[in-house]
């Protein structure tokens, strides 16, 4: 089984290194926290989906960043499929994984006091 990492590599060859602090910076001013996104769905792992924004990097969608989603409607749902466009917002950059954590929740859903994006290394 490939892992998260060698799965993201392949599809954002800037995922191994995260890039220069000069392009992180350049894809920080490029997405404006709150911004509205679109993008496809590159790959899907149990705790999200890994979204071609068009930046160097991939967007995080975590599971729980997609309102009212089951567990059985996330598996079966072909909403949730590679290649599949979707839309959603920048939440967050994690500066230490150098993510770009996206949400689908409307501002009054959100937790602003979780950290909502884990690093994918760490898993």
């Amino acid at each position: 089984m490939r892992s998260v990492d060698d799965i993201l590599t392949e599809q954002f060859p800037a995922y191994g290194d995260r890039g220069t602090a000069t392009r992180w910076n350049a894809i920080k001013s490029a997405y404006a926290l709150g911004g509205a996104v679109k993008g496809r769905i590159v790959a899907k792992f149990p705790f999200g989906l890994a979204v071609d924004i068009g930046a160097p990097l991939p967007g995080l969608l975590l599971v729980t960043r997609i309102p009212n989603l089951t567990q059985e409607r996330y598996e079966e749902d072909p909403v949730f499929s590679v290649g599949t466009e979707i839309e959603a917002k920048v939440q967050v950059f994690a500066e230490n994984q150098r993510q770009i954590g996206l949400t689908q929740m409307e501002d009054a859903e959100q937790d602003h006091g979780s950290n909502v994006v884990n690093s994918v290394r760490s898993l």
